[in-house]
């Protein structure tokens, strides 16, 4: 009975891991922290699937067979429950696991041509992600500042919407990894540091 009852436990404890891991894997970039990821989980839903295993394991323990004590058949049955639970997750998170790798390779491939070409063009194209939301005419001023500033660094900062998922964040890491070193090159050591700092000071008004 102890053993069976141990057994479901690292069984279900396995299964929380498996529910979790495969979307913290795909989205770390996106999270601030574990904590943050699992605030998204959907805790009711899975244990409401395990409150659903543990009843079908109840019905079925209700079913005498030799002279097996009820708590024993009933942990038998939720232990083959929520193994076979495990299984389907398991399986379903390789799966989008899989799929996420192969668009960020697909990803990949186009974000390595865009670098190459943008390096050509001496102009490095950034990324962001947000709604477009509309600003007064002193804020639009220090934008338009602020691209101007950015482009005299060979940059340019561009909103592509708020369709973003984790293989994109990849790939844009990775093209600005491999553009970092023609901006080293073309602005000297601590441009970043410099650019920073004038883009402070027009927030700020000094322009």
């Amino acid at each position: 009975m102890k053993k069976l009852l141990i057994i479901d436990a690292v069984t279900i404890t396995v299964l929380f891991m498996a529910a979790v891991a495969p979307n913290y894997y795909l989205n770390y970039q996106v999270y601030a922290s574990v904590l943050d990821s699992l605030s998204g989980f959907e805790w009711l839903t899975f244990l409401g699937i395990l409150a659903a295993g543990a009843l079908v394991s109840a019905l079925f323990a209700c079913i005498k067979f030799k002279n097996i004590p009820f708590k024993r058949r009933f942990l038998g049955a939720d232990v083959f429950f929520n193994l076979a639970f495990l299984l389907f997750i398991s399986y379903h998170g390789i799966l989008a696991i899989l799929k996420a790798e192969r668009e960020y390779e697909a990803l990949l491939s186009e974000y390595k041509i865009k670098a190459e070409s943008d390096i050509k063009n001496g102009l490095i194209v950034y990324e962001t992600a947000g709604l477009s939301i509309s600003s007064g005419l002193v804020e639009q001023i220090k934008e338009d500042k602020i691209d101007s500033l950015m482009r005299t660094y060979g940059i340019e900062s561009r909103n592509i919407g708020c369709m973003v998922t984790a293989p994109l964040l990849k790939a844009q890491s990775e093209y600005e990894q491999l553009t970092a070193p023609f901006l080293d090159r073309r602005n000297g050591p601590g441009w970043q540091h410099r650019m920073e700092l004038q883009i402070e000071n027009i927030r700020k008004g000094k322009f």
